[in-house]
């Protein structure tokens, strides 16, 4: 499949799944792997989340999404960082959650934070976040 049909392809799954898997890496080197809810907004996903796997994209930012039909994955590689409160980008994916999960993400604002996950090995390039 040329690039481009590729990346289009990614983008429409991204668009349709609901739940993804997220892997990260621990400071001691280990993974963790669990389930995400997420929402794909301009060739990102979002995932607002608690725990180790926010203590992990803390530590070093480095990820890795997946879909969940293993006869039919995609599986994406990137970078993760944290998106303060007060960024305006918060509040239109805020608006995205509460739509796509009837969640307004603000409500978990004690426990989780909100992640951004650019991808890195997808051919969106143009989406490669410092």
């Amino acid at each position: 499949m040329p690039d481009n049909e590729r990346v289009q392809s990614v983008r429409e799954r991204m668009e349709r799944e609901r739940v993804l898997w997220m892997a990260t890496t621990r400071p001691d080197g280990r993974p963790h792997v669990a389930p995400v809810w997420f929402v794909w907004h301009e060739d990102r996903a979002y995932i607002m989340t608690g725990g180790v796997k926010l203590e992990n994209v803390q530590h070093n930012g480095l990820a890795a999404l997946n879909t969940e039909d293993g006869s039919n994955v995609v599986i994406v590689e990137g970078t993760a960082k944290v998106i303060p409160v007060s960024d305006a980008l918060f509040d239109q994916v805020a608006k995205l959650y509460d739509a796509r999960y009837a969640w307004d993400i603000h409500d978990s604002l004690t426990d989780y934070q909100l992640s951004k996950f650019a991808c890195k090995d997808i051919g969106l390039e143009s989406v490669r976040d410092s």
